[in-house]
């Protein structure tokens, strides 16, 4: 073999035994057509999963595949295996001082909540029994990452379409998630007759470790779990005008609504004769003023309680569609109100007979319909259907984000120990003088 020849093929093996170093799927899938989150330290690792949460203070987050990692970097799950068995059970210890001292904060009315919380401590007992006689953790298919944000040298956040599909396709269990593209996913999922859009990925949130929690994210979760008991405040509405509702005044918003359409769409005029007569918000409310989150969590402070939901709509007559947007908002110490839900819909305007017939029919509402028909303004027939469309889009748009909120919700009441509770969104309202 001549020196040139021998210098070929020592290349061609180094290229070789690069080339099996790396997976076989990962080299054939840019990541691009992938669905995982890729976050590279300053170390060059490189690790794939799901980023649930990144701030200054606690880093970056992300949820990683027990089996992935197992292959990647064994040593680096036998250090979380290691670190959680030190930290779990104090996780547990803390929360059991926490379900006493809430206990005795109950009063006679309180019974459900406090079977609940019985329910709960004995749960957590159990499981610290267990650990104390086996001396070890049960594997979750999930471990969290924490890298320090000082440390991250780049992210790649998928796009959701492909998240979802990422989510799905773990939560069925298909194999090699991390290197595949969401096509190849995708397509394996609809073999076996599983579409994407119907797999519950809820699941895959009891698979994260318990964790320690701040006082603060305990007090989120505990107003929480109290509103489960007692319903919210619901307030909703457009611009500053934002009314409270309940379960059972779910047209307050769609009488609102109609109202300031028709008078938008008929006369500039109409609308101070509808609001003259007692139709409120017929009129658009100018934005000013304190921050109207503010306003409501003070209003919800003085009715004694400690969330709210807002849910606010805006409608765009030329491109005919409508925007829902709701958050959830809870107190968590006397002056810190803090975000931890919000979802937002956007419905194309179209036909939907029922819930047009639905708004019709409201007694809140057909008086009104009856006003504009009697005046026989030009357009008028016109206006009310498309105050209706628009009506009935913004009730649909309300209840997709109603089922997302219920999952949310389903999400963090099983159990008191997980999943993180994690909010960004604070802000500070002066509390309430005490007569």
């Amino acid at each position: 073999m001549t020196r040139r020849s021998s210098v070929e093929f020592l290349v061609i093996l180094a290229v070789l035994m690069l080339t099996d170093a790396v997976p076989a799927a990962e080299r054939q899938t840019p990541l691009s057509q992938r669905g995982v989150d890729q976050v590279t330290t300053a170390s060059g690792q490189k690790l794939l999963g799901a980023v649930v949460h990144r701030s200054r203070k606690e880093g970056l987050v992300l949820a990683v595949r027990r089996g992935w990692l197992e292959q990647q970097d064994p040593g680096q799950l036998k250090k979380i295996d290691a670190d959680n068995l030190v930290s779990v059970p104090r996780a547990w210890r803390q929360l059991l001082e926490r379900l006493d001292r809430w206990q005795k904060t109950l009063t006679d009315e309180d019974n459900l909540l406090r079977a609940a919380l019985l329910a709960e401590r004995e749960r957590v007992r159990g499981l610290l029994a267990s650990l104390e006689k086996e001396n070890t953790l049960p594997k979750t298919d999930f471990v969290l990452v924490v890298v320090a944000d000082n440390t991250v040298r780049k992210v790649m956040i998928q796009p959701l379409l492909r998240k979802r599909v990422v989510l799905a396709a773990w939560a069925e269990g298909l194999a090699d998630v991390e290197f595949r593209s969401t096509r190849d996913l995708e397509g394996e999922l609809k073999r076996g007759k599983v579409a994407v859009a119907e797999v519950n990925v809820e699941g895959l949130w009891k698979q994260l470790p318990p964790r320690e929690q701040d006082d603060l994210e305990w007090l989120a979760r505990k107003t929480l779990k109290e509103c489960q008991y007692e319903e919210p405040v619901h307030y909703q509405g457009t611009g500053g005008l934002l009314l409270a509702g309940g379960p059972d005044e779910a047209g307050t918003v769609d009488l609102q609504m109609v109202g300031q359409l028709i008078g938008q769409l008929v006369d500039g005029d109409l609308g101070k004769l509808l609001e003259s007569l007692g139709v409120a918000g017929t009129r658009p409310q100018k934005p000013g003023g304190i921050d109207p989150l503010v306003n409501l969590a003070r209003r919800t402070e003085q009715a004694g309680g400690a969330g709210f939901r807002v849910t606010r709509f805006a409608h765009d007559l030329e491109r005919r569609r409508t925007t829902v947007t709701s958050r959830f908002v809870v107190r968590v110490t006397d002056e810190i109100w803090v975000t931890l839900w919000q979802g937002s819909q956007t419905v194309a305007i179209g036909d939907r007979p029922q819930l047009q017939q639905r708004i019709a029919r409201d007694p809140r509402v057909k008086p009104l319909l009856e006003i504009v028909k009697k005046l026989g303004l030009p357009g008028g027939d016109e206006a009310l259907k498309t105050a209706l469309e628009f009506g009935a889009a913004t009730m649909e748009g309300q209840q997709r984000l109603d089922s997302q909120f219920t999952r949310f919700q389903d999400r963090y009441l099983r159990r008191l120990d997980g999943p993180p509770l994690w909010f960004q969104a604070r802000m500070k309202v002066q509390p309430v003088a005490k007569p």
